[in-house]
């Protein structure tokens, strides 16, 4: 499943919050990203008793998220 799909889901859309990582990274503002990591499969999901749930994604060129024009890869 990719990212884009497991945002349509009801765990995502009735989630309190939602951490996502990078590469194992601290969580990030998905806000930075709202389409741009739609079609990156989605490595593992964990849900906390809090009602957050952190989505993990691996994308090769994270590094270069800052360059005009990167599309992400995984």
């Amino acid at each position: 499943m990719t990212y884009g799909e497991y945002k349509q889901t009801e765990e995502y859309l009735n989630a309190e919050d939602v951490d996502l990582c990078i590469n194992g990274e601290e969580p990030i503002d998905e806000m930075y990203y709202p389409e741009e990591l739609d079609h990156i499969p989605v490595f593992g999901i964990g849900s906390r008793a809090d009602n957050t749930i952190q989505i993990d994604l691996i994308i090769s060129n994270w590094e270069n998220r800052y360059d005009i024009g990167w599309i992400a890869e995984c």
